[in-house]
């Protein structure tokens, strides 16, 4: 039974019981469950199921900043296709400043402008749309032109999981 229906049934137990009854008339017998009983119940159900409970990446990800980052790079492609790609996946591109830190847990895929790695930061420069990159050392590069156009690598973010 999920985590949630049982809090919601145990809680509804209780007010039914301190609703329906007085104050100082509740006892076991006319409350046809103790709290003790109840308490017991949900812990029994939590306890079995505590380790589900803890969040998770799935393989291939790495746990970083509340989520979970791709650990490989994905070839180059536009931004509309790696926006795509990654929500298709459940997933999201991740953010310049996820990426900079992220840097120091793992490589990121390229040194310089043609080659660092897409970001979901979008900005318009007067007439130009572009979107931020970061390089493996932390450099920022803003890539402006039409996002069909820009090839970049890239990589997804996972969100945790009780899985």
């Amino acid at each position: 039974m999920p985590r949630g229906l049982v809090v919601l049934a145990a809680t509804a137990v209780l007010v039914a019981v301190f609703v329906a009854t007085p104050v100082g008339a509740i006892t076991a017998r006319t409350a046809g469950v103790s709290v003790k009983k109840v308490k017991k119940i949900a812990a029994s159900v939590f306890d079995q199921k505590a380790a589900a409970l803890k969040d998770s990446c799935p393989a291939g990800t790495l746990r970083y900043a509340g989520a979970c980052f791709e650990t490989s790079a994905h070839a180059a492609t536009d931004f509309d296709t790696a926006s795509r790609a990654c929500g298709d996946a459940g997933r999201r591109l991740p953010t310049a400043s996820e990426l900079l830190g992220l840097r120091f847990k793992l490589t990121l895929a390229g040194t310089n402008t043609t080659n660092s790695e897409m970001t979901s930061n979008i900005f318009r420069d007067g007439g130009n749309f572009g979107f931020i990159t970061v390089a493996a050392d932390g450099s920022a590069f803003s890539t402006e032109g039409l996002f069909t156009s820009l090839l970049r690598p890239y990589r997804c973010v996972a969100p945790l999981a009780n899985s």
